[in-house]
C-alpha cells in the first residue's frame, strides 16, 4: 500500500503516488529513447523517400504497422526489405 507521510495541517499523502510519478517518468524516458532510435532508422532508410515507416511498409509491402510498433521490429523490417539504407 505504500508508506504514508504526514504533512503540515495533518493532510496525508501516499508515498506510492510519488513512486508512480517516478515510474511514469522512466517510461516516458524509455519511450523517448525508442522514438529517437526509430528516427535514426528513418534518416538512414527513408529520409529521401519522405514517407513514414507506416506508409512505406503499407504501400510497398502490404505490412501494417501502427504507432506502437517497436524499434526492434522496424529495424528487422528495414534490414529485410530496405537493405543497407539510402545514405550508405
Amino acid at each position: 500500500m505504500g508508506y504514508i507521510k504526514r504533512m503540515k495541517g495533518g493532510d496525508k499523502m501516499r508515498g506510492d503516488k510519488m513512486k508512480g510519478d517516478i515510474i511514469l517518468d522512466k517510461n516516458k524516458i524509455a519511450f523517448d529513447e525508442e522514438q529517437d532510435k526509430i528516427l535514426t532508422l528513418w534518416y538512414k532508410y527513408l529520409s529521401k523517400d519522405k514517407r513514414s515507416f507506416i506508409e512505406y511498409f503499407k504501400e510497398e509491402h502490404n505490412i501494417k504497422l501502427d504507432e506502437t510498433t517497436s524499434y526492434k521490429k522496424i529495424k528487422r523490417l528495414c534490414k529485410t526489405f530496405l537493405k543497407g539504407g539510402q545514405n550508405d
